[in-house]
C-alpha cells in the first residue's frame, strides 16, 4: 500500500518549481502525493501533473478585503480546510514557515503518527527588506516552537542552514538547493530576434521576480548611463516594478522588458542571453545568504554571472569561478563591471560554467532528499527511494 503524502504551499503551485520537482520525485518513488495550494481565478481546482495531484483549495473568504486582519481569517480558513483534507496522510511536507502550523497540528492530532518535513525556502523570520525588529523576533519565537515538531528540516543555502542550527540549537538542516535538472541547452537568438538586438551586442539578463531588493533599479540606471546598443539589458519576469522597467525600456534602446515565461520553457530563453545578473541587495538575512533559482538557471543555460558582493553569492562565485562579483554597490560600480565583462576570459568562464552546471543540478539535490526521506522511520520498511 502506498504511503500518502501531503505537500503544502500557500500559492497556486503552478510556478513553484521547487514544490513541483519534489512532488514529482516523491510520486516516482511510490508515494501517493497531493500538493495542497491556494485556488486563484483561472486555475483548475484539481489537476494531475507528473503523477501527483494538485488540490487548489477555494476559500469562502477569498474575495474579502486584503486588510491584514482579514488576511488572518483567510489563513485560518485555508489551514482548517487542508487539515481536514490531510487527516489520513502518513507524511506532510511543509513548504515555508506559513505552512508549518498545519504539519504541527496534524502531528499533534495524530498523536505523533504523522511525520513532518519542514522545507524552509528562505530564512523564514527575516526575508523582507527593512523588516521590523519585533516582526523578526515574533517569527523566530514561533519558528523556534514549531520546528521542534519536525522530523526533518531542509533549506536552500549553507549560510541559512548554519544559522538555523545556531539559532534553534538543532541539527544542521539538510541542504537542497533550487537547481534545475541537468540539461544541455543550445544557444539561440530569441531575444535578438524579438528586440532586434545586434549580433555583436552583449545581452545581460535579469530573470525572476521584478521587485524591490533585487537590484532592478540599479540595473536600469546603469544601462541608461551606458546608453550603448552593444551593452543590452533584458529584464524577464513579473512583479511590482514591471512598470518601472517598461518606462526605462521606452526611453532607452538598450533596455528591454520580456514577460515571464513558463518554467518548462524558461532555459531556452535564458540561453539567448550572454550573461546573467544576480544583484540581490544585502537588505535582510535571507538575501545575504541566498542561493536563488536564477543563479543555477543561468549556469544551466551556459551563462556566466555577475553577482552582488554579498556573502552567499560572492562565496559561490569564488568557489566555482563561474562569473564575477560587482564589488561597488553604486551605479558607477555596476557600469564598470559591465564594461569589464567584455575583457573577461570567455573560454575559462565557459569551462567553469559547464563544470558548475554538472555539480549544481537537481539530480545532485535528489541525493540529499533521498537521505532525508530515507531517515524517516515510517519509510524504512515501506519505500525504496531511487
Amino acid at each position: 500500500m502506498k504511503l500518502r503524502l501531503a505537500s503544502f504551499a500557500i500559492n497556486n503551485v503552478t510556478n513553484d518549481s521547487r514544490v513541483m520537482r519534489i512532488a514529482e520525485w516523491l510520486s516516482i518513488n511510490g508515494f501517493d502525493v497531493t500538493v495542497f495550494g491556494l485556488h486563484e481565478e483561472g486555475s483548475a481546482y484539481l489537476e494531475i501533473i507528473d503523477g501527483y495531484l494538485i488540490n487548489r483549495v477555494s476559500l469562502f473568504t477569498r474575495k474579502f478585503s486584503k486588510h491584514r486582519t482579514v488576511q488572518l481569517f483567510k489563513y485560518v480558513e485555508w489551514l482548517l480546510r487542508v487539515i481536514w483534507l490531510s487527516k489520513r496522510m502518513n507524511v506532510v511536507h511543509c513548504n515555508d514557515l506559513n505552512t508549518l502550523p498545519v504539519g504541527v497540528l496534524l502531528k499533534v492530532l495524530t498523536l505523533g503518527r504523522m511525520k513532518v518535513v519542514y522545507d524552509a525556502h528562505e530564512f523564514e523570520s527575516n526575508q523582507v527588506p527593512n523588516q521590523s525588529r519585533w516582526s523578526i523576533k515574533a517569527l523566530q519565537f514561533l519558528e523556534s516552537v514549531l520546528i521542534r515538531f519536525a522530523d526533518a528540516v531542509i533549506t536552500v543555502s549553507d549560510g541559512i542552514a548554519r544559522e538555523y542550527a545556531r539559532l534553534y540549537a538543532i541539527k544542521k538542516p539538510a541542504l537542497v538547493m533550487n537547481c534545475p535538472p541537468y540539461q544541455e541547452i543550445e544557444k539561440n537568438n530569441k531575444f535578438r530576434e524579438r528586440f532586434d538586438i545586434h549580433i555583436d551586442a552583449t545581452i545581460f539578463l535579469y530573470q525572476g521576480a521584478v521587485t524591490k531588493g533585487r537590484g532592478i533599479e540599479r540595473m536600469l540606471d546603469a544601462f541608461a548611463v551606458l546608453d550603448d546598443p552593444k551593452q543590452v539589458l533584458v529584464v524577464m519576469g513579473y512583479g511590482p516594478l514591471v512598470g518601472l522597467v517598461e518606462t526605462h525600456a521606452a526611453k532607452s534602446k538598450n533596455i528591454h522588458y520580456h514577460p515571464a515565461v513558463a518554467p518548462k520553457g524558461l532555459l531556452e530563453y535564458t540561453a539567448s542571453a550572454d550573461c546573467g545578473l544576480c544583484l540581490i541587495e544585502d537588505s535582510c538575512f535571507s538575501y545575504r545568504y541566498c542561493s536563488p533559482n536564477k543563479l543555477f538557471e543561468y549556469i544551466m543555460a551556459g551563462l556566466p554571472v555577475l553577482v552582488s558582493n554579498i556573502e552567499g553569492l560572492k562565496t559561490w562565485v569564488n568557489v566555482t569561478g563561474a562569473g564575477g562579483v560587482v564589488d561597488d554597490e553604486s551605479t558607477e560600480g555596476l557600469v564598470r563591471s559591465i564594461r569589464n565583462f567584455k575583457n573577461a576570459d570567455k573560454q575559462l568562464l565557459r569551462v567553469n560554467v559547464r563544470q558548475a552546471s554538472k555539480k549544481y543540478c537537481w539530480e545532485e539535490q535528489l541525493c540529499v532528499l533521498k537521505a532525508v526521506y530515507g531517515g524517516l522511520s515510517c519509510l524504512q520498511s515501506d519505500v525504496t527511494l531511487a
